[in-house]
């Protein structure tokens, strides 16, 4: 597999932005069960009418949550797009962690199939 350096300034700007929005929730991301709750509500959030509502609430919790699903499916088409071009993304442990709660708990609820590699 290739590493391209564009590639990875995306990745850090990501994993970056993704861990401002777990502070922001109060969501530690060494706790994998709190991730894990996170990523269940996250797929929850993606319908049109709920996130809708929550990117115009005036509660910051909701808000920052709209944020955070958007940032998901950049990170998840990331993902995807690099594995198709067969590039490897090297990221921090605060991507692995989410990446892995995202990829299991989607898995668990149908709406993804593929299982990231470890």
């Amino acid at each position: 597999m290739m590493v391209l350096s564009e590639w990875q300034n995306d990745v850090a700007l990501l994993e970056h932005a993704i861990a401002a929005k777990l502070i922001a929730l109060g969501v530690n991301w060494e706790d994998g069960a709190a991730l894990h709750r996170l990523a269940r509500e996250i797929f929850h959030c993606q319908d049109r009418e709920t996130l809708h509502r929550c990117l115009y609430s005036t509660k910051l919790q909701e808000r920052v949550l709209a944020e955070l699903v958007g940032l998901s499916q950049l990170m998840l088409h990331l993902m995807a797009h690099s594995a198709q071009e067969g590039v490897e993304l090297h990221a921090g442990p605060i991507w692995k962690a989410f990446a892995r709660a995202l990829y299991q708990e989607g898995e668990a609820m149908g709406v993804l199939s593929v299982s990231p590699r470890s």
